[in-house]
């Protein structure tokens, strides 16, 4: 069941956030709240007299508050199937909700307790939005599309199920993409300026949707149409087209068709971003108790240590400066002192390159083999 919140941030009931938010000065929230401030609107005071300041940072926050326990509620209420679980999964976040269950009838039971629960808080579920759908139709969530499709024997990952679950980037999220780089790539436009505006959004949309192994498909079909848009955009040049493809086509070992000025400055390839399984929070875990400080503290580490990596690969522009191949072509990446640890080098920023293995092989065993030499 996909459930949608009828003007979720619009119409939460401010005597319900007030009576069940934590907060020691009311006064406060009040303020968050705009019960003080109120609203303009054509040069004319309102009073705000439910929901939540839209774009306001808090917002957020507050539906949340306003919306835990459902999760609870409705595991509680569905009787356990066979003594092992109530067959449901809830998943929500913020106001967007997907409820899984084993069958119709629980999902109706489901909906029933989750509008009296909305009822109290002022909210209510935009029925035609609100929709039951089986798993091998599927459904979108958070710019995905999960489905279970019947399995492919042609795919090289051989299992035992009749069907496999498949998620992918939904299609209205590709067709948003797809829009983005078309105004990006202008035909007026000098390839400078194409490469300097395509790049971040690919990169971005790149980096949020490769948490799914289905997704590299979906990446390696999009590199082929913004091809086929780039070679629409060489067709300004008078002449032959030869001659264009000769100068702003970049051949490399991983690719030959790389649309740029050369192998540091290029269109960035979707088709090479590594796809990565990104470890789930333990649900049962609070950063606000002490037994599980070490656990939130060994995240942290983890997520500081990824930004690091993330701003050597961007200070490098993406590119091994072994080889000036792109870091992202499937091989793995080190990070290599420039200086020695043995020599004092320090884990900094600017003594840091990322390197692809065998690069990091090649320089380390030169290196060694000088210090023999000299040492002879």
């Amino acid at each position: 069941m996909e459930a949608d919140i009828k003007k979720c941030f619009e119409k939460i009931n401010h005597g319900f956030i007030l009576k069940h938010t934590p907060i020691c000065h009311k006064h406060v929230l009040k303020q968050w709240l705009g019960l003080e401030a109120g609203v303009m609107e054509e040069m004319n005071m309102l009073e705000t007299k439910e929901g939540t300041p839209q774009g306001g940072i808090i917002s957020p926050m507050l539906c949340n508050i306003v919306l835990n326990g459902m999760e609870n509620l409705i595991r509680k209420a569905i009787p356990k199937i066979k003594k092992i679980g109530p067959g449901i999964h809830v998943i929500r976040y913020a106001d967007d909700i997907v409820i899984l269950g084993k069958s119709k009838e629980i999902l109706l039971k489901c909906k029933e307790i989750l509008t009296e629960f909305l009822l109290e808080r002022g909210l209510e579920l935009n029925e035609k939005k609100t929709r039951i759908t089986h798993i091998k139709k599927g459904f979108d969530f958070l710019g995905f599309n999960i489905r279970r499709m019947r399995y492919n024997p042609r795919l090289n990952n051989p299992t035992e199920q009749e069907t496999v679950l498949i998620i992918k980037p939904s299609k209205k999220g590709i067709e948003k993409f797809k829009e983005n780089i078309k105004r990006k790539i202008d035909i007026n436009k000098p390839i400078k300026a194409i490469i300097r505006d395509v790049n971040p959004i690919i990169r971005g949309w790149g980096e949020h949707k490769r948490i799914s192994y289905h997704s590299q498909e979906t990446f390696i079909s999009l590199d082929h149409w913004i091809y086929q848009r780039m070679m629409k955009w060489i067709t300004k040049f008078k002449g032959s087209k030869l001659k264009a493809i000769n100068k702003y086509v970049i051949r490399t070992e991983s690719r030959k068709w790389n649309w740029g000025i050369s192998v540091k400055e290029k269109i960035m390839n979707l088709g090479e971003i590594p796809i990565i399984s990104p470890k789930p929070l333990k649900l049962d875990r609070n950063p606000y108790l002490m037994k599980d400080k070490e656990y939130f503290n060994k995240r942290r580490e983890n997520t500081i240590y990824a930004k690091f990596r993330a701003t050597i690969y961007r200070k490098f522009k993406h590119i091994c400066p072994g080889c000036n191949e792109t870091l992202h072509n499937g091989e793995k990446v080190e990070l290599h002192h420039i200086v020695g640890q043995k020599q004092g080098g320090k884990y900094q920023l600017k003594n840091i390159q990322p390197l692809h293995q065998i690069c990091h092989q090649k320089i380390t065993h030169s290196k060694f083999e000088i210090m023999k030499v000299e040492s002879e």
